[in-house]
Parts: structure tokens; sequence; C-alpha cells
């Protein structure tokens, strides 16, 4: 699938003005910085589709349904290449920015339906970024390809975004950023094929981030956001049915915080918190989600390092109907509400500068009052990372 047309005009002019500027600016020294990552992984899945288990498995004739707990191995390539650039005049840095290309293809072993490719084109320009009052502009755009036949009907489809953010440095210890963000999803699909997982929408997004260095490795962040999103959609009620002629939108405000810092010279953590409301014309879709969790990464050796990371989701619907049984008929039990876990283990060790093994495990495990809703998952992954 080609890069949209809007994007491909973007990145013209982007490097238009990137190539221009130290000749527009006058300036004494511009330096470009790149750094590539190239990544191959082999992982092993155990319920690639996330469906709920069942003890009596039902048949179902219809292609676009999978047997709970179908797993399969595949392979993930991964490119990244990354170019940080700063200009400078008379010794003070006027202008910092990147452009970033990241490429990942997922290749199934049997489910070849699934495969996917994902590219990734995103820059950004922070100008004056030393001074106490600053500007970064910045934006890009995702097109993922998949297979028509693929599950939950997801095919291909564009994602595009751009923003700015005003940046407030008072004090060595403070930052303050405000920011502003537009982005659409475009499936390339008919209506005939389109699904609800496949419907476009664009959104509008405002955040306002306090980051505050507290002592020593450690800082502690908060942030609050209030998105809008607008989708080609019909609403649905709090049984599912749709509401015609009641379009889609989203009201999200968000808030959260976290701390970073190290325990010791090999030992460092993070731990947060997230709050998040869905405020939809739809009653369907609203709820109000909680999320904790931690991080910690371990130096064992010189070159053998572990990390783990653990996630708990409280997720409870406002008055999404919950159904007692697995195949979704119409045997309500109360209003939805679910529980998340999300766990992940991994060691990585570095044979030489440049190249590093990585081993992993994550669990996934959703609890639910509907039947139709609890999963969970296991993936057991091996990697090589090479950095250049």
């Amino acid at each position: 699938m080609a890069p949209p047309r809007e994007m491909r005009y973007g990145c013209l002019l982007f490097l238009c003005l990137f190539c221009a500027f130290p000749q527009i600016a006058g300036c004494v020294e511009f330096k470009v910085d790149p750094s590539l990552t190239l990544e191959s992984w082999m992982t092993y899945d155990d319920n690639i589709y996330l469906t709920t288990r069942r003890d009596l498995e039902a048949e179902i004739d219809d292609p676009l349904r999978y047997r709970p707990g179908t797993s399969d191995v595949f392979s993930r390539l991964v490119g990244d290449l990354k170019l940080n650039y700063s200009l400078k005049q008379s010794d003070e840095e006027i202008l910092r920015g990147s452009l970033r290309y990241r490429y990942t293809g997922q290749f199934y072993t049997s489910e070849h339906a699934e495969n996917n490719f994902q590219n990734r084109l995103e820059g950004d320009l922070h100008l004056r970024p030393d001074d106490v009052l600053s500007v970064r502009f910045y934006g890009g755009t995702r097109w993922d390809e998949r297979k028509t036949d693929a599950s939950y009907g997801m095919l291909d489809s564009t994602r595009t975004w751009t923003g700015i953010e005003g940046i407030i440095v008072p004090t060595e210890e403070d930052q303050i950023t405000l920011g502003y963000e537009y982005g659409y999803r475009d499936y390339q699909t008919s209506e005939a094929r389109s699904t609800p997982a496949s419907r476009d929408y664009d959104w509008h997004r405002l955040c306002a981030k306090y980051r505050r260095h507290l002592v020593g490795s450690w800082n502690a962040e908060a942030f609050a956001a209030y998105r809008w999103r607008y989708y080609d959609q019909d609403a649905r009620t709090a049984e599912g049915r749709k509401m015609e002629g009641v379009d889609r939108q989203d009201r999200l405000p968000e808030v959260g915080a976290q701390v970073t810092g190290s325990l010791t010279s090999m030992t460092a953590v993070r731990v947060g918190y997230q709050f998040a409301e869905n405020r939809s014309s739809g009653a369907f879709y609203r709820h109000v989600s909680h999320q904790v969790y931690g991080m910690v990464f371990q130096e064992l050796t010189e070159k053998l390092s572990a990390y783990a990371y653990l996630e708990r989701q409280w997720k409870f619907y406002e008055k999404q109907i919950a159904y007692s049984d697995p195949l979704g008929t119409l045997s309500p039990n109360g209003i939805r509400d679910d529980r998340r876990w999300l766990a992940l283990f991994g060691l990585q060790y570095q044979f030489c500068p440049r190249l590093s093994l990585v081993g992993e495990y994550s669990r996934i495990s959703n609890h639910s009052n509907d039947d139709t809703s609890p999963y969970r998952g296991n993936q057991y992954s091996l990697g090589m990372i090479w950095q250049f």
C-alpha cells in the first residue's frame, strides 16, 4: 500500500526545510547524528486473537470467527532509522530536532491472514530548546497493511497526526509543557466490508504536563489531558444496538502521574497511576478506568541485565450490559466491569557494544463478569538487537 498523498507532500516539505534551513539561517554549526536499530524476534503465542477460552468450544460455521485459544509462532522484523540534528549559531543552539522511520513486519507460521506490515514516519522541530520558553512542532504518519480476511475485519489503514507544544522551564528543576494535537485514522475499505473496528475517526487532544526533578536521579511527572474523537459510525445503546442517526462521539479526560529513579547504581524503577473516562454519545462505550503500573531494571553483571513490568487495570462500564453466556445471547448479567493483569519479564545479554540477545515472557489476563470478554494469553519471545 502506498503512503497517503498528504503524507508524501508533508515529507517533501519537511525535507526541503531540513536541507535549506542551514543556508537560510547562516548557521555556524550544523550537526546530524544518525542511528540505526535492527531487531529480529521469534515468538510463540498461545492465544493470538485473545479470544475467550471455553471448556465446551462451539463449532461455528463463520470464517470471520476463530476457535478460542488459537496458538501460533510468528517472527517479527524491525528496522528503526533515526536522524537527530541540531543547529548552532554563535555557540547558541537555536534548533534541535529529529526525523525517524520505523518498519515492522510480522509473519505467522500458520495463521497467514494475520501477517501485517507497519510503516511509521515522524519528526519534530524544537526551536530555542535552551530558552526559558520554547516551542516544539511534531507530526507523523503510520500506514498499516493487512490481508482483507484478517481477524476483526482490521484492514489497511493510515493514521496521521500533527501537534505543537509550548515548553516552559522556570527553574532547573521544573518543566511545564502545554500542547495541542490533531489527527485522523482512515481505513481503505468499502462500506460493505467495514466493521465497528474499522471505522474512520479524527481526534483533537489538549494536554498539560509537569515534570519535577526531586533529588539525585529521581524525577516526578504528572499530566492532565482531554481528547475528542469523532467517528464515522453510529453510536450504540447499552445493549449494543445501533442508534440510527446518532454519530459516535467520545470525550476522554485523562490524568496521571509517575515517579522514576534509581535505587542503587544497578537498579532503576518506575511506578505510576493513570485515570481515564470515556464520555461517549453511545452508552455502550462509556466507562471509567484506573491503571497502576511498575517497572524495574536490574543490572546483574557487566553484560547481563534483567527487567520486569507489571500492570493492573480496572475498567468499570457505566451502562454496557454483561452477558452470562460465552456466545453473547440475551442473558443479562448486570453492568460489565473488567479487571486486567499484564506482566512481562525479560533478560538481556550484551555480546558486544552493538549486539544484544533478549529473552522475554509476557502474560495478559482479563477477568470480566461478561462471559464474552474474559481472555488470557502467554507469549515466549527470543530476539536479537543490533544497534549502529
